[in-house]
């Protein structure tokens, strides 16, 4: 499992990320940008999924993976924050790990899958299978990000996903599996940590009401952004890291 760390802070931030097509970890100084704030009185890791996706990887494997790799490398106690999928791998170890998390952020998540979501899952998946890289790319970036941010980032976000091997385009398939018909809302209903839900009214992926759905299960914090925002509300919008880190902080 490849990671990315940063910062010499005291406390412990773990950041798990949600699906792309090949390795986030492949972009350590962009990440480190985007987290740079935290550098101080944070050690912050950032975990890619493993590299060996199996045939039938579910949800709960792959948050046992990360679970399991945080207690070998003794991280406890951290400030998780998780985006999309990686949200749903945050609230299943909250809830079924409490000694490894202190406080978390879930944000653009779910703790169940919905129409929605199945649907918008199940045809990347369908692209990935048929192996037309351009289309995927197309679009799972008109589906995560908003209108303006897609048609200026399209050839990039486009050229991202066509050149990946063949072997990135299966690992792909097999870790979009774990998104469908997944439930970890009896994981989520058991978290005791502070939480905060972060999510968007103009969320194509998972659904706004889907965030609503966790913060009621886990009587959490909620902050719900305006329909402008898209799914990918962690990236786009300017205030949303400046929110993770006062919850963090307090």
């Amino acid at each position: 499992m490849r990671y990315v760390t940063f910062g010499n802070g005291d406390k412990t931030m773990v950041v798990v990320p949600g699906l792309t097509v090949g390795y986030v970890t492949d972009n350590a100084s962009a990440l480190q940008d985007a987290f740079s704030s935290f550098a101080e009185d944070y050690t912050v890791y950032i975990f890619d999924i493993r590299d060996d996706v199996p045939d039938g990887y579910d949800i709960v494997r792959m948050s046992e993976d990360l679970a399991e790799t945080m207690t070998e490398m003794g991280l406890r106690d951290v400030y998780m924050y998780g985006c999309s999928m990686g949200g749903i791998e945050s609230m299943y170890i909250s809830g079924k790990h409490p000694e490894l998390v202190s406080k978390v952020v879930i944000a653009s998540s779910a703790g169940r899958s919905n129409d929605n979501s199945n649907r918008v899952f199940n045809r990347w998946i369908e692209l990935a299978k048929a192996n037309d890289k351009h289309e995927l790319g197309k679009n799972m970036g008109e589906y995560i990000y908003s209108e303006a941010f897609y048609e200026a980032n399209m050839e990039v976000l486009i050229a991202s996903v066509a050149c990946q091997s063949d072997e990135s385009i299966s690992r792909f398939v097999n870790t979009a599996g774990v998104l469908v018909n997944f439930d970890v809302s009896e994981e989520a209903a058991a978290i005791r940590c502070p939480i905060l839900v972060l999510g968007s009214k103009g969320d194509r992926v998972m659904t706004g009401q889907a965030a609503e759905e966790i913060a009621r299960i886990t009587g959490g914090e909620m902050l719900m952004y305006g329909p402008e925002y898209p799914h990918a509300v962690y990236d786009e919008a300017p205030d949303l890291i400046s929110h993770v880190k006062a919850f963090f902080d307090k």
